[in-house]
């Protein structure tokens, strides 16, 4: 065995070097397809594959294996449609077109067909692709879902990721840029250093914060118009979603909420409820979401679409509004400074005759103040019922 690794003189797509380190001491480039028991399985470059006993190789190789366990698990499942994304539908697994996931090197990074990626770090061109497949995937998840709602990308079409080092930001939160870009630590992004290189991390726990951030991004233009529990628990709904390589598996019911106790009905309204956002149970919010979703009116969700697609139109009219108001304000500051100019007793001004006073801008929507805005459009949600009636539908269905 140890004649044949070594005559070997291609290799693979995805081979690694392998350092093992028990039995015959060698160096020896392969590509990891499994495991059997104790035995780790190797596949040489002229496709020949043979079992060797993990506990034989270097600690880095084993944590290599480790790490890509739960891909490969799922990668002996069978999707029954993959290369038919047209056909694809919520609820069963569906593939991303393996084009979109082709990168293009660029000055700063990479890009995609939907994403551009910023890194200082040096990515070998595999994992560039790894990770570009990661977010088209959650891309298409969104294309497909039944609110089927996504942001506007701002940069030439690309929705923006730089890749930073771990120290420069809180992983536990996404943070925007003014400009839409989404910084995220590149431990965040699911990659890890194996071997000195930069490699997809494929236990399912390191692709969740990936999933999540990319998920808020594809809603951007919600966030801040619907209640903020919303698209939390979109995301969180994406974030349970497996997925391996260019292949999501939309189960039918998330995982978390199969150790979930189901709401009852004065918890789902306490969501329809203007609060603090530490008040509201993530667990419950995804029930609802998955209420919602997938029981309420034949997976349509009809009810999230309408509100999230309301939202997106109003954000341009509100940022319009925004400006609208700062002008307004700027012009008063003015007004107050002209000669002549008195504040009366009242809180009011009296300007000398002849002085244009200019017009309040009206939002799109009557509003007291800004903490008003998530909670604006809650009656599309409700369909214009009121939030019990809608909790005990809710919590009725998720009760079966």
């Amino acid at each position: 065995m140890r004649l044949i690794w070594l005559l070997l003189i291609t290799t693979p797509a995805f081979a690694r070097e392998w350092t093992r380190e028990g039995g015959a001491a060698m160096k020896f480039q392969a590509e990891l397809r499994g495991i059997d028991g104790p035995n780790v399985l190797l596949r040489a470059p002229d496709g020949r594959t043979a079992a060797f006993p993990l506990a034989q190789f270097a600690a880095v190789d084993r944590d290599y294996v480790r790490a890509r366990l739960p891909g490969l698990v799922l990668d002996a499942m069978t999707p029954p449609n993959v290369g038919q994304k047209a056909g694809a539908g919520w609820g069963r697994p569906l593939s991303v077109d393996p084009a979109d996931s082709a990168v293009s090197e660029t000055s700063d990074g990479f890009h995609s067909k939907h994403f551009a990626f910023q890194t200082t770090e040096k990515l070998p061109p595999t994992t560039q692709r790894d990770l570009a497949e990661a977010c088209e995937v959650i891309h298409e998840i969104f294309r497909v879902a039944p609110w089927g709602v996504l942001a506007t990308p701002t940069h030439e079409g690309h929705f923006r990721i730089a890749l930073l080092p771990q120290g420069e930001i809180d992983a536990n939160r996404n943070v925007f840029d003014k400009d839409g870009t989404l910084r995220i630590p590149i431990g965040a992004a699911g990659l890890q250093q194996l071997g000195g290189e930069w490699v997809r991390d494929e236990r399912p726990e390191a692709g969740r914060h990936l999933k999540e951030f990319v998920a808020y991004m594809l809603q951007r233009d919600v966030i801040g118009l619907v209640p903020p529990w919303l698209p939390d628990a979109l995301a969180d709904c994406i974030a349970e979603i497996p997925t391996v390589g260019g292949t999501a598996w939309c189960a039918e019911v998330p995982a978390k909420l199969q150790s979930t106790a189901k709401p009852s009905a004065a918890e789902v309204e306490k969501l329809f409820v203007r609060g603090e956002p530490a008040s509201f149970s993530k667990e419950h919010a995804l029930a609802v979401v998955h209420g919602f979703t997938r029981l309420l009116d034949g997976r349509r969700a009809r009810q999230i679409t309408n509100m999230l697609r309301q939202a997106m139109q109003d954000r341009p009219k509100w940022e319009a509004f925004e400006e609208d108001a700062q002008k307004y304000d700027a012009d008063w500051d003015k007004l107050k400074k002209l000669p002549g100019a008195q504040k009366l007793d009242d809180g009011s001004y009296r300007f000398p005759p002849g002085t244009h006073v200019p017009e309040a801008p009206k939002p799109p929507h009557a509003f007291e103040k800004g903490d008003d805005l998530p909670w604006l459009l809650l009656p599309l949600l409700l369909e214009q019922k009121t939030p019990s009636a809608v909790a005990a539908e809710i919590s009725a269905q998720l009760a079966k």
